[in-house]
């Protein structure tokens, strides 16, 4: 029924007014106390969004991203419209298959001549295997060990995205299982009972800022719903020009224009590691208890004004 009503809400028909819907929504959703003056206000300011000459009609192949998707946010809050018809108008393209392997799609193939570039085109592979080969390939080290041989404790996961199955096991092993990767244990932890993770925003060349999520370390590989917290900082506070070069080099490498990297680093070592590349990147973030109105605006407006210079 989900399915359904979904495939009728974005069709052809009334996709049109489901944008208008949550453009609305969304950017209400923003203003901090609600009245009549702060609704109006809200109302005139998306409008004008609206009205903009220069509004924007993205195309999303073969699949459209749902409101609850960090792209779809940006887009939202810039007053664009998606669209997922190849056969109607569109500005720019971006390929979106939340998927980890995705094949060529003739359709996308047959639209390169009508584009400038098809974002994350060639973003085909964001298994784990493949994440460590291309990190190594640039960084000259990686995660992935041998547990055959190895003599300490690993974390073991699929190699597939979304599986959230990893564990920590001691190594070494007897056997390897298939579909499973083997990392080393990146010690992320900064206090007693708190391990860091850092998510990485990429357009293209540009990293406009880094988030940090904090979680219990019984809860280290959970997702958004085991968050302590998550803060805000800039590039400059957390990684060096050379770290960042490195980043954006591997996220050339990896094709991936748009899209978020899980980023840790070792206390032990010092050293970064991307340990999660992320093409359809969700975004429970700006929705959470952690961030007040006015940092989640601060937030939109970086997105926002990377992804335009991404458009260009």
């Amino acid at each position: 029924m989900r399915k359904l009503l979904k495939k009728i809400i974005y069709s052809r028909y009334l996709l049109p007014f489901a944008n208008l819907y949550f453009i609305y929504s969304f950017n209400l959703s923003l203003v901090d106390k609600l009245s009549v003056s702060t609704l109006m206000s809200s109302l005139l300011s998306t409008t004008k969004k609206i009205s903009n000459q220069k509004r924007k009609i993205i195309l999303f192949y073969p699949d459209l991203p749902s409101p609850k998707y960090r792209i779809s946010q940006i887009i939202f809050f810039l007053g664009y419209s998606m669209i997922n018809n190849p056969k109607q108008k569109f500005d720019f393209i971006i390929k979106w298959e939340d998927n980890t392997f995705s094949e060529k799609h003739p359709i996308l193939s047959s639209l390169v001549s009508q584009t400038s570039s098809i974002i994350n085109i060639n973003c085909v592979d964001i298994s784990k295997s493949y994440v460590d080969q291309i990190f190594r390939s640039i960084f000259g080290y990686g995660v992935e060990i041998d547990p055959l041989n190895y003599d300490q404790q690993c974390v073991v996961k699929s190699n597939l995205n979304h599986k959230k199955n990893a564990e920590i096991i001691s190594c070494p092993i007897s056997q390897k299982s298939p579909n499973l990767v083997y990392n080393k244990l990146i010690n992320n932890r900064i206090e007693e009972n708190m391990v860091l993770d850092i998510r990485v925003p990429i357009f293209k060349n540009s990293i406009p800022l880094l988030i940090l999520y904090k979680r219990s370390i019984e809860n280290r590989f959970g997702g958004f719903g085991n968050l302590v917290s998550a803060e805000i900082f800039s590039v400059e506070e957390l990684l060096s020009e050379e770290e960042v070069r490195k980043i954006l080099l591997f996220s050339e490498k990896i094709g991936l224009e748009y899209g978020e990297l899980d980023l840790l680093r070792d206390e032990d070592d010092k050293k970064v590691y991307i340990v999660d590349v992320n093409n359809t990147p969700y975004s429970n973030m700006l929705f959470g208890k952690f961030l007040n109105i006015d940092q989640r605006i601060i937030i939109l407006e970086k997105l926002a004004n990377s992804f335009q210079k991404l458009l260009i």
